[in-house]
């Protein structure tokens, strides 16, 4: 197992890891489900939702957990990472 990611959203914690070959995504409550082969799996929030993106041998992947997107951003990619800028309504920030 690889991983997790974890990341908050609303009410919602949204968790991505890997098992076996396999990249698994878990929103909230719900039942866990399986993205696709793949390892390396990160994750990030925007004000479109929660993103996941993970490698596999060839690319990278990235999936909304909206709207069930699966995009090929980059072939070749390799070392996935996500970035945000630093969150100013936060007091601790």
């Amino acid at each position: 197992m690889a991983g997790p990611a974890v990341v908050a959203q609303g009410d919602d914690v949204v968790c991505a890891w890997r098992r076996e070959r396999d990249v698994f995504l878990a929103v909230g409550a719900n039942r866990e489900r399986v993205l696709g082969e793949g390892g390396e799996p990160q994750l990030f929030a925007g004000t479109r939702g929660v993103h996941a993106l993970w490698i596999t041998r060839t690319n990278a992947l990235v999936h909304s957990h909206r709207t069930h997107l699966l995009r090929d951003p980059r072939a070749g990619a390799a070392f996935p990472c996500t970035a945000a800028p630093r969150c100013r309504d936060r007091p601790d920030s």
